[in-house]
């Protein structure tokens, strides 16, 4: 069957599928912005044809999915919606984009306008199947979920080809089946810079995480999901082809704009927008069947936001949602996407050259060699086909979910690609292989996955042995699905082929974008193409030649033998040598095919060390001289930035046009005698650090969750230990860094200090500033101890210890950013430290040390979201205090009378211990609340932070200030709304305060409402809000302030119009989203949020004077009714000015 019959057999059961569903009832749900009426029939209900997002039509071609409108009138949905416009995979004999860097592409192909039938864009629905029939308002229990995203290879397919109701069978009823649809072609993955510049790349994605966050959240109500009797914390997305898994992509939206005779537009994406749909469907044809065979012309690409590296890289880096994976594939993936009637006349580097335009002819040279053993040159396409495009990704995958994936093979014959899909969707056709037990044991594995992530787990006992997890290390085994022949099933365990992975392994590394260099033997300088010769199956490199290139930690653990190094000054391990180059000498590569693996042959002064590599042939191809090869699919990003810091060499990544360094160590480990002292540089190492994973987050607690203050007997909670050695820091710089080159003028430079009450958190992924910056920063982010680690008070620690140790461990960042950030492209002279909560309390804090004397000064610029400043005690006043003798009596050490011993003995206690206690003691802090907060220590921390700002005692030249709305709803105990007395919270919150301040601020908030609405208001003034214009007022004229106020605007929720990472914040207006970011990052840059490395709405930023006296005029960031942006400038509210005045005056008794 080809894939042109198996498509036309499929749309035409997608018609029939609907008259076989007898309907016994009509079951409703209710979601919000309509009600669908669905169908009951072989006890299922199924809601076909519901919609999850506006259509993409007009204005919305090319645009992020959008909302539905609200419908009044019951839907029906017994129906599925219309499927997308339906293309074809290429059909050319050539690929037509083989132009040299991307030159003008004729095609030969006329556009016939009335070629195509299309009526409508509108596709943007889905269906769900639920077992039994369906009560939306009496459901008791929530069941899994599976979502089916179709393939089609991006041009074609339809949900409708798939009945979910299959899935819910095969489960016994157990899970809820969802079946997604998505814009295809050119409507869902146009790509070029117009594309990005006035739409949205990969729209056909975001539909699809678009119907996913419609099974989650949708909208403020409940998930809608649930409303199905889902549980929108089991989800498990799953995809045949297309929906499981392109180069020249502005070549092809060039071919887009001159088919519609857009070319001589200004704007030529508003031009397509205008042209009807049935124009464009008939081009979306045309360009598609104009691909080389079996290839696609329509599909995803980096963007730098939502899809922000290359697939494999990104799985090589880990950075992937979920937490387990099952994967399947087909035998014979390939065979289909192969120009059959070629057979004879198939040349295999012609081939290459037309599947991967852009792989050089080393690259084709080698991996003809690679392939040259599989048999006939028709057999060695289809390999390379299978291969590349859909059996090796799927290893990446695995490899990526280090030990937490399993892996099948389906082999009944043919085993074509998407052969399985009928087994565990009967209702499509039938199948070639008709034993039940075969049947229910496979699709069985796939729910029972969907129901537990583990395949082993059916509902019902299976002829299926026990899948084992797949192990990362090359050693991995998978379930093999067949039959014999005598037509029994053949289920067993078997290892993957070695040789399979060896070629895996080569599509991998041809990814990379080496930092290389070829030397021959006796001068550095020259290039040295060794001659390169195949005989008798051995592949040999005369020489001798000198080839020099960067190895990661696990790298080194494979090749760390004898190796002459450098100008051949004698044996050393790789771990010994100061620099992360190291050169070495090559006498033979050799191929053997009989054997299936290569050999390295490495020469040592007069003997022959024999090494095996486990990714020779990648090493092979740099030695030849690769120095840019082609990673299929997707543009080449990846490459291996280093820097020599003296006391260590990091090694670290590149993609997305960022170089980033993860995890650099800035102090020694605080363990041990260093517990609870001043942070103290690290140690001299000299091997080559890894610096492409995230670092161990410190140890983490929550916040106060008790309804009273003070402090209750406590029980002993369980530890949830993190690491104690945890200081260490991130450094994003733009483009690929090149650490030898010397620049004068550095870019500017951002610290961000993470928030968590000091008490949780982690590095924050911060390279969304430098996207937001046109790459005119270079961003650091940093870690510093939390929590009884790095908060612990009394006079204990001031006489035998450090106090405010995280605030120290801050300091110490500060100053590794002075001595080492010109090494990344930073200047140092241009430094602005900007945190959240409490970030941008340790803002404040460093802002304030040293009685604002700071020298030489850290920083230029400061910056605070959400100032977060709680009470603040002297180190030795009674709650410090308290707080240590608690943690005495939970470590048995109270008996010990020695101040310093008892310090001592806390330092010999292990660090389970601590956590626990860490963790006891934080929760029982009052609700909202935190335990370890800095102190006034005397020395770092001078005075109440209070007294420095009024005096304007302070560090940095400008301060920025910007707060959300309702900071304090989140820190407030919201079940107490009816039963809150206001007097008694401020006593809860503030121990200290006088009943007759009480009485005053309990009189100032009583205007603003309800008891819960004046509790609010108190937990936002005097917690982050106030604190905010104290310190705006202490750089008096020298500052600017904002307030977030987009719906909800409770504290941290303007975080994601920042660091989206990927994500879509609640307000998707992206005029709103760039004048708000890039108000940050022009500040970072200039000193001034109007400096916008490119035009924003937002109006020009006044400088703020002081909240008391004038010149109070802040910029307000949020939306109207209707939707549109509202940035305005206005001046801070006078009743606000009073409450803050007012808590100003007492801050002797709250402690601030």
């Amino acid at each position: 069957m080809t894939i042109l019959t198996t498509c036309s057999l499929l749309s035409a059961l997608s018609l029939l599928l609907p008259l076989a569903l007898g309907q016994d009832t009509a079951p409703i749900v209710n979601l919000g912005y309509a009600k669908y009426q669905g169908a009951f029939a072989s006890n299922i209900s199924a809601f076909r044809g519901v919609r999850f997002a506006a259509p993409p039509v007009g204005s919305l071609r090319w645009r992020e999915p959008q909302f539905p409108e609200a419908k009044p009138d019951v839907q029906n949905a017994t129906a599925f919606g219309p499927a997308c416009l339906q293309a074809t995979p290429g059909l050319a004999a050539t690929n037509p984009y083989t132009g040299v860097n991307g030159s003008k592409v004729e095609f030969g192909l006329e556009v016939n306008s009335s070629a195509s039938n299309l009526t409508s864009e509108d596709w943007l629905f889905l269906s769900v199947y639920t077992p039994g029939l369906l009560d939306p308002e009496n459901v008791t229990e929530h069941l899994p979920v599976v979502v089916w995203i179709h393939g089609g290879g991006y041009v074609a397919g339809s949900e409708s080809f798939f009945t979910g109701g299959d899935l819910v069978r095969e489960s016994g009823g157990e899970i809820i089946a969802v079946t997604i649809q998505y814009r295809l072609g050119l409507f869902g993955f146009l790509a070029g810079q117009a594309v990005k510049d006035g739409g949205i790349l990969n729209s056909g994605l975001l539909d699809q995480q678009f119907a996913l966050q419609w099974i989650n959240t949708h909208s403020s109500s409940s998930p809608k999901i649930s409303k199905f009797g889902g549980d929108p914390s089991r989800v498990t997305i799953w995809g045949e082809s297309a929906g499981a898994g392109s180069v020249l992509q502005q070549q092809i939206y060039n071919d887009v704009v001159d088919s519609a005779n857009c070319s001589s537009s200004e704007d030529s994406l508003e031009c397509l927008r205008q042209v009807d749909a049935t124009r464009l469907g008939n081009i979306n044809s045309v360009l598609s069947a104009a691909g080389f065979y079996g290839t696609y012309v329509f599909v995803p690409v980096i963007d730098g936001t939502f899809i922000t590296q290359p697939a494999t890289e990104a799985l090589r880096q880990r950075k992937f949602n979920a937490k387990t994976l099952l994967a399947v594939t087909n035998t014979n993936e390939g065979r289909l996407f192969v120009n059959a009637s070629t057979t004879d006349t198939v040349v295999v580097s012609d081939y290459l050259s037309e599947l991967f335009p852009r792989l050089s002819p080393e690259n084709v040279e080698a991996v003809s060699l690679l392939y040259s053993n599989l048999g006939s040159s028709i057999d060695q396409v289809t390999a390379i086909m299978n291969d590349a495009i859909f059996v090796c990704p799927t290893y990446y995958l695995l490899e990526a979910f280090h030990d937490h994936a399993f892996k099948g093979q389906f082999a009944i014959p043919p085993a074509l690609h998407a052969e399985d899909v009928f087994y565990y969707f009967p209702s499509i056709q039938g199948v070639n292989y008709t034993n039940p037990d075969f049947g229910k044991a496979f699709s069985e594995s796939f729910t029972a996955f969907v129901s537990t992530q583990d395949p082993n787990d059916t509902f019902e006992p299976t002829i299926t042995p026990a899948w084992n997890q797949y192990a990362s290390d090359g050693c991995g085994t998978e379930m093999l699905f067949n039959r014999t022949e005598e037509g029994e099933p053949f289920i067993q365990e078997f290892a993957t082929s070695t040789s399979l992975l060896e070629r895996c392994a080569f599509w991998s590394t041809v990814g990379l974008l080496l930092d290389l260099k070829l030397k021959n033997g006796t001068g550095l300088d020259t290039v040295n193409h060794a001659s390169l010769q195949a005989d008798s199956g051995i592949l040999r490199i005369t020489g001798p030649m000198l080839c020099e290139w960067y190895l990661g930690p696990r790298d080194r653990q494979d090749y760390n033998a004898g190796l002459d190094v450098s100008n051949g000054g004698g044996n050393k391990s790789l771990n010994d040598g100061p620099t992360p180059t190291f050169i070495i000498q090559l006498a033979l590569i050799e191929f053997s095919s009989s054997q299936e693996e290569f050999r390295l042959y490495l020469v040592k002064e007069d003997e022959r060390d024999r090494r095996t590599l486990k990714h020779l042939m990648a090493f092979l191809l740099l030695c030849v001289g690769v120095l840019s090869v082609f990673v299929p699919s997707h543009r080449v990003y990846a490459a291996t930035p280093t820097v020599d810091l003296g006391y260590a060499t990091y090694q670290g990544a590149y993609s997305a046009n960022i170089s980033q360094f993860l995890g650099i160590r800035y102090a020694a480990p605080p363990v041990e005698s260093l517990r609870w002292k001043e942070p103290q540089p690290p140690s001299v190492t000299r091997a080559i650090q890894d610096a492409t994973q995230q670092p161990p987050a410190c140890l983490q607690a929550p916040g106060g969750r008790a309804p009273t203050n003070p402090y209750p007997d406590l029980e002993e909670r369980a530890a949830n230990v993190d690491q104690e050695d945890c200081l260490f820091l991130n450094v994003y710089t733009p483009g690929l860094l090149d650490a030898a080159a010397s620049d004068e003028d550095g870019l500017p430079v951002i610290v961000y200090i993470h928030g968590g009450g000091y008490v949780s958190g982690h590095v924050a992924l911060v390279d969304d500033l430098l996207r937001e910056s046109g790459n005119g920063i270079v961003a650091v982010s940093i870690q510093y101890r939390l929590g009884m680690f790095g908060f612990l008070a009394g006079q204990a620690v001031k006489d035998g210890g450090a106090l405010n140790a995280g605030l120290l461990d801050q300091q110490f960042a500060l100053k590794w950013v002075q001595e080492h950030i010109s090494k990344f492209g930073g200047d140092p002279r241009r430094v602005t430290i900007w945190g959240k909560s409490a970030g941008a309390g340790s803002v404040l804090q460093q802002v304030i040390a040293n009685g604002g004397a700071t020298f030489p000064p850290l920083f230029r610029g400061a910056i605070t979201s959400s100032t977060f400043l709680p009470s603040q005690y002297a180190y030795n006043d009674d709650i410090p205090e308290f707080w240590y003798s608690e943690v005495l009596k939970r470590t048995r050490h109270v008996e010990d009378s020695s101040a310093a011993n008892t310090l001592d003995c806390l330092r010999g206690v292990d660090v389970a211990t601590l956590e626990g206690i860490n963790t006891e003691l934080s929760l029982s802090a009052f609700y909202g609340s935190y335990v370890w907060v800095p102190v006034v220590d005397g020395t770092f921390i001078v005075q109440r932070p209070l007294l420095s700002t009024s005096l304007g005692r302070v560090n940095g030249e400008m301060f920025m200030a910007v707060t959300n709305t309702n900071e304090g709803i989140g820190f407030v105990d919201q079940t107490k709304a009816d039963t809150v007395v206001v007097s008694d919270y401020l006593k809860e919150l503030f121990p200290k305060l006088s009943q007759h301040n009480v009485d005053v601020a309990t009189s100032l908030y009583e205007p603003l409402g309800a008891p819960i609405t004046q509790v609010n208001a108190i937990m936002t003034d005097t917690i982050f809000v106030c604190p905010s214009y104290y310190l705006v007022g202490a750089f008096y004229g020298r500052s600017y302030k904002g307030q977030f106020a987009v719906p909800p605007a409770t504290h941290a929720s303007d975080s994601v119009y920042i660091f989206p990472q990927g994500t879509t914040p609640p307000y998707t207006n992206k005029d709103f989203q760039k004048a708000f970011s890039e108000s940050f990052t022009a500040f970072i840059t200039s000193l001034d949020p109007s400096d916008t490395f490119e035009p924003t709405i937002a109006p020009s930023w006044a400088r703020y004077h002081d909240l008391f006296s004038g010149g109070r005029t802040e910029m307000l960031f949020n939306r109207t009714e209707s939707g549109e942006p509202w940035l305005e400038p206005f001046q801070t509210s006078n009743s606000l000015s009073k409450r803050c005045l007012f808590w100003s005056t007492v801050g002797h008794e709250t402690g601030q």
